[in-house]
């Protein structure tokens, strides 16, 4: 019995101490900003799906040659059914959809998610035995490959943001496994390499001069991204659009004064290890870190590792600092670190607070696996599985400074923002004379 009250209160006091606020979840994306309704760059799916079904009938026409010259093994590779991508609307093809990512060791950004899938249908199969070829009646197989395509919009902050789509041609499977197909797609369409076939028809369709299988289209610079589509129901599949705006050209110098946009700077003066769970864990691995703050990346040490002891507090010296301009289109400043242990923690600052203006803490968190709940007693336990434990392991202290817009008239220099008293000059009373 003292056995089970030890091991509810440890495990009470484990879930008390080490979990935090923002425990193990994705920061949320700072941008890019969804395209306007007058978005002015864009890109028609339907020229995706050019490149796929011409990647497609590459694939096929390919395979046949060499299916016609296979000493052991005969069969045709032609379209499934209702595959083209030019003529299945939504059956072979999603409609683009704005999502973002979920990472937790890193800053998430919005992105373009379109999916799509080749079906291609083996039938006349023939299997070669002592000079005599076989047919195998009644065999039809499907292969099918799926395609993801993302498209981001990276470097949106300023003006040099650039369109990239990121293609992936998963492997090749079939829809039932039978020895003599599973021979073919081992023998003829594995070597082929759909995944090159794709990439080469997607970046010859859009004029690429990215390399692949990343895909920079013509006239791609962005500060926003947004997408185009009607409801799968409509199925006019070919109105289906990419879109973003294109940034304004640069700000000119005005009288001779660069333009200088407000900012701040956030200096991380120090780490400290918390109480760990394994002490001998916390003596002996070394650990690394990455700082993010709003589209900026910094990491610690510069090189190498460093070691920091339980309850140890490491003072980074002159700090780690990142600057970074804002502006009225940034409603929050985003401080993330991460480390090598896979533990992340962050926080958001509000324009409305100064972007944090002071010094601040945040914590990482990391899961670990502890022990099991009793399986009697009160609750149901966990029936003996081990337990995952939240544990905020090291706590960073930093300073934010945050600086206002100068003001620019004209040919004036820049001025702060601060009013000053005026010296009015004495009045002059007349005497009566």
């Amino acid at each position: 019995m003292k056995n089970r009250i030890f091991v509810y209160i440890s495990i009470a006091w484990l879930m008390l101490f080490f979990t935090h606020a923002f425990s193990q979840t994705p920061p949320p994306p700072l941008g890019p900003p969804t395209a306007s309704a007058e978005a002015n760059g864009g890109l028609l799916i339907t020229f995706l799906r050019i490149a796929l079904q011409e990647a497609g009938q590459q694939v096929i026409d390919t395979a046949n040659n060499q299916l016609r010259n296979h000493p052991s093994l005969r069969a045709k590779l032609s379209w499934g059914q209702n595959a083209k991508p030019l003529e299945c609307g939504y059956d072979c093809m999603s409609a683009p959809n704005l999502d973002e990512t979920k990472y937790i060791d890193r800053p998430n950004t919005k992105r373009v998610v379109h999916r799509a899938r080749l079906s291609f249908r083996i039938d006349n199969i023939k299997r070669k035995a002592g000079g005599v070829w076989l047919p195998a009646v009644g065999i039809r197989r499907t292969i099918h490959t799926n395609i993801n395509i993302h498209a981001y919009c990276e470097g949106w902050r300023g003006t040099e943001g650039t369109i990239r789509i990121y293609i992936k041609t998963q492997p090749p499977f079939i829809d039932e496994a039978h020895s003599i197909v599973e021979s073919i797609l081992d023998f003829i369409l594995l070597p082929l390499n759909i995944s090159n076939f794709v990439d080469a028809q997607i970046a010859r369709q859009l004029k690429s001069d990215g390399g692949l299988p990343v895909v920079e289209p013509p006239n791609g610079c962005c500060n926003s991204l947004g997408v185009l589509s009607n409801s799968p129901l409509d199925r006019r599949s070919r109105f289906d659009n990419i879109v973003w705006d294109r940034p304004p050209a640069k700000s000119p110098l005005q009288g001779g004064v660069a333009l200088q946009g407000e900012n701040a700077e956030v200096r991380f003066i120090s780490i400290k290890r918390r109480k760990s769970l394994n002490s001998a864990e916390a003596q002996h691995d070394d650990v690394r870190f990455t700082f993010f703050v709003n589209g900026k990346v910094a990491e610690y040490p510069p090189v190498g590792k460093v070691k920091i002891a339980e309850n140890q507090t490491l003072p980074l010296g002159r700090g780690v600092v990142l600057k970074v301009p804002l502006s009225k289109k940034d409603p929050v400043m985003q401080v993330l670190v991460s480390n090598n242990f896979k533990a992340a923690g962050w926080k958001e600052h509000s324009r409305k607070g100064k972007y944090g203006h002071g010094t601040n803490t945040l914590r990482t968190s990391r899961k670990i696996v502890g022990p099991p709940l009793p399986t009697s007693g009160f609750g149901k336990g966990t029936g003996g599985k081990p337990t995952k434990i939240t544990v905020n392991e090291f706590e960073l202290t930093y300073r934010i400074s945050y600086r206002g817009q100068p003001v620019v008239k004209g040919d004036q220099k820049p001025k702060l923002q601060m009013k000053k008293k005026l010296l009015q000059p004495a009045k002059t009373v007349k005497k009566n004379q």
